[in-house]
């Protein structure tokens, strides 16, 4: 999965950053992509749980 470094950086330049690093951007992305990850994973296994091939 790849989520775009740019709406990263304005998100956390609109709670208040007025400069935001790269490496700041690029851990603040490698944790969001994570957590995205875990979710999925765990939307799947409920899903096959429940005999649905649609995750809800």
């Amino acid at each position: 999965m790849a989520i775009p470094k740019a709406p990263v950086k304005r998100i956390i330049q609109e709670e208040g950053a007025e400069r935001v690093s790269a490496d700041a951007v690029d851990a603040l992305v490698a944790y969001l992509e994570d957590k995205a990850d875990a979710v999925a994973k765990e939307a799947v296994k409920n899903a096959k749980a429940a005999k649905r091939q649609t995750v809800k």
